[in-house]
């Protein structure tokens, strides 16, 4: 029997080996994908967007703003170097009114707790550390602890929206507890000027608290 004619274009190549599929915008380098198509991923330099596509150079998810399109692919700013020659270096950063809120927030509760510090009632024996005491006192300090770690702490998970009204609750916290216990100091004490210290603290902190909501709604 004559054997079969063969092309011999394919003589060379083995017809058994699969072709490999050409790449594709979510495709990273390695083998991992990017985020799974109707998955809500948010942008890791603007958590207040939604996720368009991964990077190809790192993976991190990217909204409509950060992506550029390089050659099929999607590539983020900080990784546009590595595929484009000459591109400028662009670091990820916070906006100015994002970066003036924090530095807000970060000033007024260290006036708080740096009030609490102070004595908090007249004539009876004033102590240092005042606030520090069972009651509406301990309110202050307690809430500016809590917002003096948050700042750094909620800055890379959080969506700023959210933070800015997490911190703004804080301040109102600790506002309400510099308040409260300056119209009603203990009996025979008086109340001091450290709980309005306090006080104007707590306004500054909200204030930094909103500019921050404001900048993460615009970003």
């Amino acid at each position: 029997m004559a054997e079969p004619l063969r092309d011999p274009a394919l003589s060379d190549r083995d017809v058994t080996t699969p072709m490999a599929r050409p790449a594709r915008a979510g495709d990273v380098p390695g083998g991992s994908a990017g985020p799974e198509p109707g998955r809500a991923t948010r942008c890791s330099a603007h958590p207040a967007r939604h996720a368009v596509g991964a990077c190809a150079g790192c993976g991190r998810p990217l909204c409509i703003s950060c992506a550029v399109p390089v050659r099929g692919v999607v590539v983020g700013p900080e990784c546009l170097t590595s595929f484009v020659e000459d591109a400028p270096v662009v670091e990820p950063s916070v906006g100015r009114s994002g970066r003036a809120g924090d530095v807000a927030v970060l000033a007024g509760f260290a006036m708080v707790l740096a009030s609490s510090v102070l004595p908090w009632t007249r004539f009876a024996d004033p102590r240092l550390f005042g606030a520090w005491t069972w009651g509406w006192a301990l309110l202050a300090p307690v809430a500016a602890i809590a917002g003096l770690a948050a700042v750094p702490l909620w800055r890379r998970w959080l969506d700023p929206r959210f933070q800015a009204s997490a911190l703004g609750l804080l301040a109102v916290v600790a506002g309400l507890g510099a308040v409260v216990y300056r119209l009603n100091p203990p009996l025979l004490a008086g109340s001091s000027l450290a709980p309005l210290l306090a006080v104007l603290g707590a306004a500054v902190a909200l204030g930094g608290s909103i500019a921050g909501g404001v900048a993460g709604r615009d970003s």
